[in-house]
């Protein structure tokens, strides 16, 4: 049946407006080319995006408490599920959430090696109960809690837990280094960080908490704190709140060289050899039996 104009652009409007329907379903359901349901639709005054920008969406179903907006603000925000997991739920892609988020202003979190909220750690009560009151090596916690070493140390630190070094007795408590306080009380580094305007931030959580808002990298902060100060990549991250994967791009880009992998960083040998600069701890857990904050034993250039 072909169907008058008149009609078309009623039950095009009806469609569009009150099921939420797409100019391309529309015509897929009627029948008719895609090009006359949209001068249907603009015939109604019905401003339509430009094509491949996706339509203008019923705000009506995103409002009130079981709204898709409120759903998606409770398990993107409140819950911290990803995208892919969301779309699982919500029968939707992952591409899909994405769009909806960015849609209705809702800040999406970074994604890949460089990502800082999504970061697959265990848990501080895990790293907690094995690795400070357990005395079980990094190694030993990864394996118990599926993740590697690094996840272990950065979760701990991130808490401030104490952190022992890798070379200590098993079960020794001695020797933890405070590591934040140790970064902001070294000469060098604390003279950059005011230089360019960069505040201290203590241990209290992961990064995407202790940093809502990344220091911005610039060239002459990094390569004074990476060349000048000798610091590793993964404390340019506690300084800053950027990935330490960020930080490695920024230097390649800018071609700076990378220090070999292997061994301590310049700024923890200069620490050992001052002795009393490096601020240590001589137990891990205090009689209060609150853990204390304590250092990532970084390796790495």
């Amino acid at each position: 049946m072909v169907l008058e104009q008149s009609d078309l652009v009623r039950e095009a409007v009806r469609m569009y407006m009150d099921e939420d329907v797409s100019a391309r379903q529309i015509a897929a359901t009627l029948d008719v080319p895609r090009k006359r349901v949209s001068q249907a639709l603009r015939d109604a005054g019905i401003v339509l995006p430009d094509r491949g920008r996706g339509r203008r969406r019923n705000n009506r179903r995103l409002q009130g408490p079981g709204g898709l907006l409120e759903l998606l603000r409770e398990l993107y925000v409140g819950e911290r599920m990803t995208c892919k997991a969301i779309g699982a739920l919500l029968g939707m892609s992952e591409s899909t959430v994405r769009s909806r988020l960015v849609e209705h202003g809702i800040a999406l979190r970074t994604k890949g090696r460089c990502n800082r909220e999504d970061r697959r750690d265990p848990s501080p009560e895990v790293v907690s109960d094995l690795y400070v009151k357990a005395m079980m090596t990094a190694d030993r916690v990864a394996l118990a809690a599926g993740t590697n070493r690094v996840a272990v140390l950065r979760t701990a630190h991130s808490f401030g837990f104490p952190v022992r070094p890798r070379a200590s007795a098993p079960g020794s408590k001695d020797g933890c280094t405070l590591l934040v306080e140790a970064l902001y009380t070294d000469p060098q580094v604390s003279a950059v960080l005011r230089r360019h305007g960069v505040d201290k931030v203590p241990p209290f959580g992961p990064i995407w908490a202790r940093f809502p808002e990344p220091v911005p990298l610039t060239r002459d902060l990094v390569t004074e704190l990476y060349e000048g100060c000798g610091v590793a990549l993964a404390h340019i991250e506690l300084l800053t709140g950027q990935p330490a994967e960020t930080v490695r791009q920024h230097l390649a880009r800018w071609g700076v060289a990378l220090r070999a992998r292997g061994g301590s960083c310049p700024f923890l040998r200069r620490l050992s050899a001052e002795g009393t600069a490096f601020p240590r701890v001589s137990n891990a857990v205090e009689d209060d039996g609150l853990p204390r904050s304590g250092c990532l034993d970084v390796l790495e250039h």
